[in-house]
């Protein structure tokens, strides 16, 4: 967890494995949801009602179980498609 919140920049309090990555609206998150999974990536858009309205995110859950190598493709590509604001 901690190599994608450094390496991505997403501050994540607690010790949960989910990470949230803040998308500009809802298209964007779908988009890059959808190009992120042709990538072989597992990344999920979250709107409203499951976020509050009008701040839409990339969910994803890291595991112990992802390789370092893994974890930097993953920011990588997130950087790719959902770049930072």
């Amino acid at each position: 967890m901690a190599l994608f919140d450094e390496r991505f920049g997403v501050a994540a309090p607690g010790v949960s494995p989910v990470r949230a990555v803040p998308m500009p609206d809802e298209p964007a998150a779908i988009a890059a949801a959808a190009a992120l999974r042709r990538r072989g990536l597992l990344v999920s858009a979250a709107f409203f009602p499951v976020v509050p309205l009008g701040s839409p995110v990339l969910r994803l859950a890291l595991s112990a179980l992802h390789a370092p190598g893994e974890v930097r493709r993953l920011a990588d590509e997130l950087l790719r498609v959902a770049p930072r604001r």
